[in-house]
């Protein structure tokens, strides 16, 4: 559940400095399995000490991430999920999670490899040295040393604060999704690579019935959830915006074991805004106004959340705040290890006022590169460089993306890259602790939302008559936006929806990144303290740090790469 490590051939050397890589990330010793010529480590969860493989006669399956199958608990999960292989029956539309399943047949001495079809479980691969993991610092310290570093993957990811697959910070490991998975059924021999992908609906007819069909998949989810979710008690981290709104609203009322908890600061509108939600909701709140622990230096403090986020540095997912830390996150899930990420509800609205289409080049430079910051480029071919490889990353996953995209090509880039180039860090992040989830990036729930573009508008409309007909009484608390949903978007917002289709998107960033102040250093901004890598060094003349670190976000993943090329 927590985390593995599947090698080939693999040297004892090798293999105890992997085995150091867990004991810092700290997890337990690992179950070792021989899987044909390959050997398996696998990880429990750090909080709980749950087997997560079940084995019958001669077949086995090994669990990592987190899933529920048919409605059942997690063991009996993977019990039904054992006994359906083996009738090569498993149902794809009863499997839900971000995971990886790994059966073993050891009469044929055939492995088969599945993950979710969103890809949301992180899954990096070394075909040169024969190993695969969910964990990128545990194939680094496989290699001991021995890779070059990819500058197109850090520069985008310091610009940025994503990085879209297959790269990573290294040339010598990918990381994997819909495309080289195709590729590995030749590049590992033995092990057959594949996803379960759950069949879709029918076209919906109406917007009343969009807004039916959408409620009635999370309503299913649910349902499926409560096993689990009461197995070990569950919890939600609340904003007091939209998103986590919706998944209390359905949790509720399936879950009888749930809480709810905060990761923002007391004095935050958003901790605000949770807080009367949650007391409606009629549900225990836990937050820190106090600290739990004591809250380590800033380079301690850099060294472990390096290890608790496996390197991966992401502008939504800071490596400077202790909200981030392992026991932070334990206390404040309070005993209910079942967590849920609000990452994806943004297929319910279109807030980026969408009409009509603009140039695909327009919107990765105005949206994808700067967004975080301005323009931080002085080297006018490295620009370039990044934009080139972008755009044909997103050409790679986005299956017929042209030159310009609309309301649909956004959906599907925001689902389908986004998440997983970004928001997705998180549950990956929290499930080598306990079990978490993320219902809106499910397959069967993100790609029925493609259905409801049509009926989406230009506002957030669509998510608010969801949460209206679905829980009027989590509905009329005020939101973050400054208005409950009741009463609807107010007249302005109704305004910024009819000017934005005529402005140009260029002049839509700068209106944003004016009111979010990113045109100047916030007082929080992090600088550098010690030697900066020489990689960063080198970057000093393509690139304007004193730009980078204007924004809080990306001050802070210039920081925690600096620490991490450090530290690898």
């Amino acid at each position: 559940m927590g985390a593995f490590f599947l090698h080939k051939n693999p040297q004892k050397t090798d293999l105890e400095r992997v085995i150091n890589s867990y004991r810092k990330k700290g997890f337990s010793e690992p179950h070792t399995f021989r899987l044909g010529k390959y050997k398996l480590q696998l990880y429990e969860k750090q909080l709980l000490h749950l087997r997560n493989y079940f084995r019958q006669d001669k077949l086995s399956v090994f669990a990592v991430g987190s899933l529920f199958y048919k409605g059942l608990g997690f063991q009996q999960s993977l019990k039904s999920l054992l006994s359906d292989f083996k009738n090569r029956r498993i149902d794809a539309n009863s499997l839900y999670g971000n995971y990886v399943l790994i059966f073993f047949d050891e009469s044929t001495e055939k492995t088969s490899f599945y993950t979710d079809p969103s890809f949301i479980k992180n899954v990096y691969f070394d075909e040169q040295n024969q190993c695969i993991s969910t964990d990128f610092l545990a194939l680094l310290a496989f290699r001991n040393g021995d890779y070059t570093l990819n500058i197109p993957a850090i520069v985008e990811n310091l610009t940025t604060g994503h990085l879209i697959s297959p790269d990573t910070y290294v040339n010598e490991i990918e990381k994997l999704d819909k495309v080289n998975i195709k590729e590995l059924n030749q590049q590992f021999e033995g092990i057959g690579f594949n996803c379960l992908k759950p069949a879709l609906a029918d076209q919906v007819r109406s917007r009343a019935e969009a807004i039916d069909h959408a409620n009635q998949l999370l309503t299913n989810y649910f349902k499926g959830v409560s096993a689990i979710g009461n197995e070990f008690g569950a919890h939600i981290g609340l904003t007091g915006g939209f998103d986590s709104r919706l998944l209390l609203m359905h949790a509720r009322k399936q879950i009888k074991k749930l809480n709810v908890n905060s990761f923002w600061r007391p004095e935050s509108k958003e901790y605000i805004n949770a807080r009367v939600l949650a007391k409606t909701a009629g549900l225990d709140f836990f937050s820190f106004e106090e600290k739990p622990f004591n809250v380590p230096g800033k380079e301690k403090m850099a060294e472990e959340l390096m290890l608790v986020f496996d390197g991966q540095v992401r502008s939504q997912n800071r490596w400077d705040e202790e909200f981030a830390l392992k026991d932070y996150t334990a206390a404040v899930a309070n005993n209910h290890f079942v967590g849920f990420h609000g990452c994806g509800g943004e297929q319910y609205r279109n807030a980026d006022r969408f009409s009509g289409k603009t140039s695909l080049r327009s919107f990765i430079f105005n949206e994808w590169m700067f967004k975080q910051c301005r323009n931080p480029f002085k080297d006018e071919k490295l620009k370039q460089e990044i934009f080139e490889n972008i755009q044909r990353k997103l050409f790679r996953l986005i299956d017929d993306l042209g030159s310009r995209i609309g309301l649909f090509d956004l959906k599907r880039i925001q689902n389908e890259v986004w998440n997983t180039a970004n928001r997705a860090t998180r549950p990956n992040v929290l499930n080598q602790q306990q079990f978490y989830f993320a219902p809106f990036t499910e397959f069967i729930i993100s790609h029925n939302a493609y259905n409801y573009i049509p009926f989406l508008g230009r506002s957030l409309s669509f998510q608010i008559d969801m949460m209206k007909k679905f829980d009027k009484e989590l509905a009329a608390v005020t939101t973050n936006y400054g208005f409950n949903l009741i009463e609807g978007e107010p007249f302005k917002n109704r305004m910024i929806s009819a000017v934005s289709g005529v402005i140009p998107r260029k002049l839509i960033l700068q209106i944003y990144q004016k009111v979010k102040n990113i045109s100047s250093p916030p007082p929080s901004a992090l600088e550098f303290e010690g030697q900066m890598h020489p990689v960063l060094q080198d970057l000093n003349e393509p690139l304007d740090f004193k730009v980078l670190t204007h924004n809080v976000n990306l001050s802070s993943g210039v920081y925690a790469f600096n620490h991490l090329l450090n530290n690898i």
